[in-house]
């Protein structure tokens, strides 16, 4: 038998060398692999927070031009009181800032119907008051408060405090004729109200 004849025959393992060339080959392909892998993008993955952020972008965009107005006009509210109650006197901004409703008062209200203006500004600030950090239950009474005196609604601003579990406690709501907007229709019951000394917007003209 010729060594050519022998040569073809014979599986590539028995050859002289092939088992050195096979297994540089293998590495070579095994760091190429490796390099392609470090090069290549990370898969994208959807996170919990960005579907939920896409969700309430596309609530946002189904509400009318009038309830984003407020919404937004809520939120630049309840920061601007926030940050007023850790710079200005307490008493001097419940003062101030039904006077600033009535100067910054529009021409036109938000509807004709009182009833619905008062909803959509008490919607406007149970949803931006999920946003702005710190919006305690004075924060969203004052600022709800300040945006329904800007349409001319009535409100007065209550106060009361309450003794739970040996702890006690304090809140603050708006009532409109006498009917809770925001902070909680339970409040009057729960908590033995105080004198709305300076609490109404009835106090302050509106002209």
């Amino acid at each position: 038998m010729s060594i050519v004849g022998s040569a073809r025959a014979a599986p590539c393992s028995t050859l002289p060398g092939a088992s050195s060339d096979l297994h540089a080959g293998a590495k070579r392909r095994q760091l190429a692999s490796r390099r392609g892998n470090r090069n290549a993008a990370p898969p994208r993955i959807r996170s919990a927070t960005g579907i939920r952020g896409g969700a309430a972008l596309a609530r946002l965009a189904a509400l009318s031009h009038a309830q984003r107005r407020e919404l937004f006009r809520a939120a630049i509210v309840l920061t601007f009181v926030r940050l007023a109650l850790w710079l200005l006197p307490f008493r001097a901004l419940r003062t101030l800032m039904p006077r600033l409703a009535v100067a910054t008062s529009p021409r036109k209200a938000l509807s004709g119907n009182e009833s619905e203006a008062i909803a959509c500004v008490a919607w406007a600030i149970g949803i931006a008051a999920r946003v702005v950090p710190a919006a305690t239950c004075l924060v969203q009474a004052m600022a709800t408060q300040y945006l329904l005196g800007r349409h001319g609604v009535e409100s007065t601003l209550r106060f009361g405090v309450t003794r739970a579990a040996g702890e006690f406690r304090a809140h603050a709501w708006i009532t409109c004729r006498d009917r809770v907007v925001v902070g909680g229709e339970e409040s009057p019951s729960v908590y033995s109200m105080l004198p709305a000394t300076l609490g109404s917007t009835k106090e302050f003209p509106t002209v």
